[in-house]
């Protein structure tokens, strides 16, 4: 049984139409991406299916014995309510429906005993189904799970962006739904978070309808990719990688089906034409009849016809043009401490950056990332001997806030700064950030944020930097306009410093990360994959060695009574098994890494047979290291 059917649902907003026509199901343990470009409809479609938005046509339905969640892109409530108001509502709406009918109950005539027993029994089952009067506790302890412990009486608006949605994402979870609806989860998460999302939603039993940018959650999270494209859905099965190159191989086979149906039309009407010109010279009835054969032919071509490839949407067309400096030098930071809002993030921390590198700058929300790239671009010089930046290097700055821009002035006049003269230079320039001639005259307020943040890079484009510093530069962009700046930064010449979330954006680019963890900055080279694999090693060794010593503690010392103590051979033959144990994990972790780099390198020759076949060996490899696990977790508890 489906748990939702969408049925041919219409969106119009006056003669635009967003959704035309949209068809799709969702089964049980489906877990689906939703993708498509910046104002395609994919968040319009979501509210129709939540009830926040009315349809224009078409219909759907969920299976009524279906719970649905929903967690929305930006999570909005008055700015009295608290976190704790914010999760009992629904609940609280269940329980007064469930007071009624025990009132109606408790009032009714003999001959409406059943049907008021009836509906008492249903609202029963929906309270308990909820957590009951144990609700609000279940609350506390998921918010503790998520970081949030102790907090349920501060107002929800208080809370930082990732924090919000995580508070959106326990009232979604409170109510146990088969299919979880979440608009753009990862948006202000940090890594630890994203990392955490991930893992929760491989692991999450029910179906999933996910809309995100981020395409490591999507081909880490997703077994199917809905793309809305012209307003139509059209399904690819897998993750996100394995629909690019789907897609890339429809539009290679279209291309080629079409060119050979050109041809042979082509073909067919010279021969026509050339049967024409005979017959004009030679009065023949059996040019007729060849004419008519040929005629009926291409009637017949075009009603098989091949249609061209449909075109891509439009990229963004995005060159950094910089130079690496010839100084050593690009940014060197000695002792450097800094604090935000009353509480130290930085202490006494180094960092050299030689020209030409690329670096990617990681850490939880707050840490201090941010803090400590204002602080260069603020205070930075060469004769600063705690932020020095070299002399003849030239910065270009993308904020994550966006403050590089003034709000009052138009689209022409923030970038006439930068130099532009006119507004026929200024909208050559903007189009390739997919701006239009009618955006030069908005005013930077009424801008999106991806809006501003492309307004950011075109002014960079300008400038021509040999060093970036780009502070969180894919937010609020689309996937197409995340990997346009992606090829851009990849052909850029100068030093690169980059703060991001986004994983994939990372692989592709840095090859050095520092990570701010504990008011230090942490240097690790190679890439960010690289950099997470031996972070989480390090984690599971460090936690591996906590429980030893707790077990240790715990031991009671033995006496006349207790157990013995093992012996020597005992104890050796223990040491050997975890020995044993431990090197058939290692083997499989390093197998899983190079199947990794296996894949990757087939689907970036585009063998997509190959990526396919080991990711199945991959898979297979998993299952027996996941096995070993709960065999290592039994050997230490044992």
């Amino acid at each position: 049984m489906a748990l939702l059917r969408v049925n041919g649902l219409r969106k119009e907003y006056g003669l635009q139409v967003l959704l035309d026509g949209v068809s799709f199901e969702i089964n049980p343990c489906d877990k689906w991406g939703l993708v498509g470009i910046n104002g395609c409809g994919k968040t319009t479609l979501l509210k129709i299916l939540v009830g926040e938005e009315k349809s224009s046509g078409g219909s759907f339905i969920f299976d009524e014995e279906a719970r649905i969640g929903y967690v929305p892109q930006t999570v909005v409530c008055p700015d009295d309510v608290t976190i704790l108001d914010y999760l009992l509502k629904e609940h609280n709406k269940v329980e007064r429906r469930l007071r009624e009918a025990e009132k109606q109950l408790a009032e009714c005539a003999p001959e409406d005993l059943d049907k008021k027993l009836n509906a008492f029994q249903r609202a029963r089952d929906l309270f308990e189904e909820q957590g009951g009067d144990n609700y609000a506790v279940q609350a506390e302890r998921m918010l503790a799970a998520f970081g949030l412990a102790n907090r349920t009486k501060q107002t929800v608006m208080s809370l930082s962006g990732g924090e919000r949605n995580l508070v959106s994402l326990t009232g979604a979870l409170l109510n146990r739904p088969d299919l979880l609806i979440l608009d753009e989860p990862a948006n202000h998460l940090d890594y630890v978070g994203i990392a955490w999302l991930e893992d929760f939603l491989k692991k999450y039993k029910g179906a999933i309808l996910l809309v995100s940018h981020n395409r490591y959650l999507l081909d880490q999270t997703c077994n199917g990719i809905l793309e809305l494209k012209s307003g139509r859905i059209s399904y690819f099965p897998g993750n996100y990688s394995d629909y690019r190159a789907q897609k890339l191989e429809q539009q290679i086979r279209q291309e080629k089906e079409h060119a050979a149906y050109e041809k042979r039309l082509a073909s067919l009407e010279a021969m026509i034409l050339r049967i024409r010109n005979f017959a004009q010279v030679y009065d023949d009835k059996r040019w007729g009849k060849m004419i008519r054969s040929r005629e009926s032919k291409i009637e017949q071509l075009k009603q098989t016809a091949v249609q061209a490839p449909e075109k891509e949407d439009k990229k963004a067309s995005i060159r950094f043009q910089g130079e690496s400096s010839h100084a050593n030098i690009a940014i060197q930071v000695r002792g450097f401490s800094a604090s935000f809002d009353g509480r130290q993030v930085l202490d006494n921390v180094d960092l050299d950056i030689s020209s030409g590198e690329r670096i990617a700058l990681v850490g939880p929300n707050g840490s201090g990332k941010s803090t400590l790239i204002k602080a260069i671009m603020n205070d930075g010089h060469w004769e600063n001997p705690t932020l020095r930046v070299g002399p003849s290097i030239t910065i270009g700055y993308c904020s994550q806030q966006q403050e590089t821009l003034n709000p009052d002035n138009t689209v022409f006049e923030e970038i006439a700064i930068s130099g532009i003269t006119n507004e026929k230079q200024a909208y050559d320039l903007l189009a390739r950030f997919l701006f239009f001639k009618d955006d030069l005259k908005k005013k930077i307020k009424d801008l999106s944020g991806g809006e501003k943040n492309r307004l950011q890079l075109a002014k960079l484009m300008l400038i021509n930097p040999n060093t970036l510093i780009l502070d969180e530069p894919t937010n609020h962009l689309d996937i197409q306009t995340c990997e346009a700046v992606e090829e851009a930064l990849s052909d850029y010449k100068g030093t690169l410093i980059v703060v991001s979330h986004d994983r994939y954006f990372l692989d592709k680019l840095a090859t050095r990360i520092v990570e701010v963890e504990g008011r230090k900055l942490h240097s690790y080279p190679g890439s960010y994959s690289e950099f997470w694999y031996h972070k989480k090693e390090r984690e599971q060794a460090s936690a591996r060695e906590s429980k030893k010593e707790e077990q240790k503690k715990e031991k009671p010392k033995s006496d006349n009574n207790g157990p013995k103590p093992l012996s020597n051979n005992a104890r050796q033959k223990l040491a050997k098994q975890e020995a044993e144990l431990t090197n058939k994990i290692e083997q499989l972790e390093q197998k899983i890494e190079d199947l990794d780099k296996e894949i990757a390198a087939a689907f970036a020759r585009a063998d997509h047979e190959k990526g396919r076949s080991l990711t199945e060996q991959k898979e297979k490899v998993q299952q027996e290291l996941n096995s070993l696990y709960t065999e290592w977790e039994n050997f230490l508890n044992s």
